[in-house]
This record gives structure tokens, sequence and C-alpha cells, in this order.
């Protein structure tokens, strides 16, 4: 079920390059992610993987029988079946963007994914426009090399066009160092 939590950090790697923002027009909102713990270790998204190959009227009961579902509190239980919804509504393509990211996020050291889980709960009470504003910078920044990247955050310009919040979810997004593809950035 980590899969599922982990939606919520996906959608902030996918808000900040800039992909549709899908989750505010259907009124998703995601679960706070759990801490990694290796024993527990299942590829993200491989259960929600597995879903979705089989008929969508099937895919509600193989997850109420899932163990790991019934553990759930019935807020958390309808809370995913609400999420589970929300994935099938999406085009085939799109599921394959999601199930793409959840498996990156997957790869990410426990470092990047402690410092993803901070950086979206910060990303979270920034204003709508201030998302989209740095969602523009951040995309922008991460087409230079980080040399450069560093030089523009310095630039006393650069730094007017935004509130000191804007500026640390710029500056720890960017230290972060998320792969391109994570984050649907160009290579350089």
């Amino acid at each position: 079920m980590r899969c599922w939590r982990s939606i919520g950090i996906a959608a902030l790697a996918a808000a900040l390059c800039g992909a549709p923002a899908m989750a505010q027009r259907r009124g998703f909102r995601p679960m706070r992610p759990r801490p990694f713990h290796a024993e527990n270790h299942r590829p993200l998204g491989s259960g929600l993987d597995r879903l979705s190959r089989l008929p969508p009227k099937q895919q509600e009961k193989v997850l109420r029988k899932d163990p790991a579902f019934q553990r759930l509190s019935p807020a958390q239980q309808q809370q995913i079946l609400h999420r589970l919804q929300w994935f099938q509504s999406l085009p085939p393509q799109r599921q394959q963007q999601v199930l793409r990211r959840l498996h990156d996020l997957g790869e990410l050291t426990p470092e990047q994914r402690k410092g993803l889980e901070n950086l979206f709960q910060d990303w979270r009470k920034l204003p709508v426009a201030d998302r989209q504003t740095v969602r523009r910078a951040y995309a922008n920044l991460r087409r230079l090399p980080p040399d450069q990247q560093q030089e523009r955050m310095n630039d006393p310009n650069f730094q007017q066009r935004f509130t000191p919040a804007q500026l640390d979810v710029l500056r720890r997004a960017l230290a972060l160092q998320l792969p391109n593809d994570l984050v649907g950035a160009k290579p350089n």
C-alpha cells in the first residue's frame, strides 16, 4: 500500500516539472507518505501496476482482499479507493506516467526521499499561484548546469521576483538533485 501513499510525492514531482494539475482539478488530496523501510520494500507502484492490469470491476475486489489494505483504518481505505478511481479515470498514457514516476520514486536514496517528503509539506502550504511561479522557475533552473543554477539563485534581480518561502522551496528542490526522469526535465 506504500505506492498509494507515495502518489502524493509523485504529484509534487509532477507539479515541479509542469505536468497538468490533474490532482487539483479532481479534488485529489495526497496522503502523507510513510517513511521508507527497507525491510518492507516493495517496488513503488507494483501493487497499482498489478491492479491496473485487471478489469476495473475486479480491481476494487482484489484491493479489498489485500491484507495491507485491510489493516488500514476505514478512512484510509476510503481514501485509497478514491485514488484508485482517480487512477482509473486517467487515460492509459497518463496511467503509465504515474506508474513510471512511482517506480522512479522508489529508486531515490532514503535522504532524497525524506527531503522530498519534507519539501512536499512546504509545497502544499504555498498558494496555488505561488506553486505555478515556483514550478516555472524550477523548470528553467533545471535546464542550467548546477554552477549556473547557483549563480542565478544568488542573483539579487532573480531573488526579488520571489518570496522567501518560494526561494526556500526552489533551493531545496534543486538541492535534492532529483533524476531528470522523475521531474520530467530534459537532460542538460
